[in-house]
This record gives structure tokens, C-alpha cells and sequence, in this order.
């Protein structure tokens, strides 16, 4: 409570006694990721069911199962009307892009990611929501617009929009398969790297469904 009751959202995974897995990693990396947001916590509860059985109280406290094969739980908290309340449990995969919507649309919080622009990440996703070419015509003319004034990073997206005007998603993803194919194919570090950087701006073009 003397951490969470800091911040106006934290996020709590409570876990195993020693925690592995792509589960845990993946936790991990978005904490680090979300580590400059000055009003969320990423932190973790370790439940042993063995010696001192430490935690075991804070999970029935928040009426955790647990159950080994039950765990991970992630609850989402907030301290916003003064006393520490749940707002939401995780039910996705702990895949990282899952775990940063579910933070994003339950805390109203947006997760930059390197290379990525937020104005331009919000007609990125409208971008590929649009129905038809007219409707993706004036999302591009607006994302011109940001560009003039965002530089180069912007102009990634204008042309992710440009080559997918026609075609819309299928566009967008053929873009993706792209890098990811020279990603694949043993490139350097730095290329890698710089490759990785460009695969975060085709990833704003997802459309996603609420956690």
C-alpha cells in the first residue's frame, strides 16, 4: 500500500514464488517501458506457498487464487477517489502490445513507443478503421499535415498511408511482413535496431479490441 497509494494507477501481477516464462518477461519489458509515466506502477506480488508462505494474505486480500496453475493474476488499481479500489483483472495473453492496451484503454494512459508520434498514432489506427479510400484520403491529408511540423519520424506513417491507400489494412500489413522479413534475415545489430524502431509505427496501425 505505501507504493501503490503513490500513484493514481498501478498495475500488480501476482505470481509464483519465482516466476519464468514469457509471461514474466513480457511484464517486465512493458515495465520498463512505462517506467517515465509519472501516474502508473508496475510492480509484483510473489506468492510462495512454502516456509514463511509469504503473500499469501495480500492475495486474500484481493482474492487471488493461489493456485500455482491459476497464476499470473493481473489487477489494475487506482487511488483516484483517495482509497485503493480495482478497476480492472487482465484476461490477455502477456503479450507486450496486449499488456500496453490493456493499461492504455483501462487507465487512460498512452504508452509512446520509440519512433512513434501520438497525434499520428491516433489517425494511424482511424487509418485503418476507415471504410473506404475517401475516408482514408482525408486521414493521409491530416497525418501531411503533422508531418510538416513532427519531421521524419512523421513522415513514416505518410507513407505506410500512401501504399496503403488503395487497399487499407491489407496494406498496412503488407508492410509489416516487410520488415519483419528483413529482420529475419540476419541483419546486422544496428540494422536490426533500426528496423525494430520502424516495425513500432506499423504496429499503431492495428486495430484492437478492449481488454
Amino acid at each position: 500500500d505505501k507504493i501503490v497509494t503513490k500513484f493514481e494507477y498501478s498495475l500488480v501481477k501476482f505470481d509464483v514464488g519465482y516466476p519464468t516464462g514469457d509471461k514474466h518477461k513480457n511484464f517486465g519489458k512493458v515495465a520498463l517501458q512505462i517506467s517515465e509515466v509519472d501516474n502508473l506502477f508496475m510492480g509484483e506480488v510473489r506468492i510462495k506457498d512454502y516456509g514463511d508462505k509469504a503473500n499469501e494474505d495480500m492475495a486474500d486480500r484481493f482474492n487471488v487464487d493461489k493456485d500455482k496453475k491459476a497464476l499470473p493474476e493481473t489487477i489494475l488499481f487506482t487511488t483516484k477517489d483517495g482509497a485503493l479500489t480495482e478497476v480492472a483483472r487482465y484476461g490477455g495473453d502477456y503479450s507486450v502490445d496486449n499488456l500496453r492496451l490493456f493499461i492504455s484503454s483501462k487507465a487512460g494512459v498512452y504508452l509512446k513507443l520509440d519512433g512513434c508520434i501520438k497525434e499520428l498514432d491516433t489517425l494511424a489506427e482511424k487509418f485503418s478503421r476507415a471504410a473506404n479510400k475517401e475516408d482514408r484520403e482525408k486521414i493521409l491529408f491530416a497525418a501531411e499535415s503533422w508531418a510538416k511540423e513532427k519531421g521524419e519520424d512523421a513522415l513514416v506513417y505518410v507513407k505506410i498511408m500512401k501504399a496503403a491507400l488503395d487497399t487499407g489494412i491489407a496494406g498496412v500489413e503488407k508492410e509489416k511482413a516487410r520488415v519483419e522479413k528483413v529482420m529475419d534475415n540476419k541483419a546486422s545489430e544496428k540494422v536490426q535496431a533500426k528496423m525494430a524502431r520502424k516495425m513500432n509505427v506499423p504496429n499503431s496501425f492495428a486495430i484492437r479490441d478492449e481488454l
